[in-house]
């Protein structure tokens, strides 16, 4: 029998391993960006890309904390928002990828 019929978990390893990717190409395109580009102002639902990745790696932070059972983490949720520096923001994305992939048993 195929395995796709055999672990309920699978479709969610496989969302969670492609998160990670698109994560990781994201930050590749981004990294090509000068810092003036990366924190200017856009027109669009979120005032710069600084502040889009941030609003990303702030939603994983929450899932990941309420997957886990826990009870909300501002702390962790107002360091997402508050990361201004993209290196510590691509370090703090590959980390909770990691957590989820964690969490599926990856």
């Amino acid at each position: 029998m195929p395995a796709s019929l055999t672990d309920p978990c699978r479709a969610w390893r496989k969302l969670a391993q492609m998160n990670r990717l698109a994560n990781h190409r994201l930050h590749n395109a981004c990294a090509q960006l000068s810092p003036q580009d990366y924190t200017a102002p856009r027109a669009s639902f979120f005032p710069s890309i600084r502040e889009t990745l941030n609003h990303i790696l702030l939603v994983d932070r929450f899932y990941i904390n309420a997957l886990q059972g826990n009870r909300l983490d501002t702390a962790a949720l107002n360091d997402a928002r508050d990361l201004t520096r993209f290196a510590a923001l691509v370090v703090a994305q590959k980390q909770s990828d990691e957590a989820l992939l964690a969490l599926l048993g990856l």
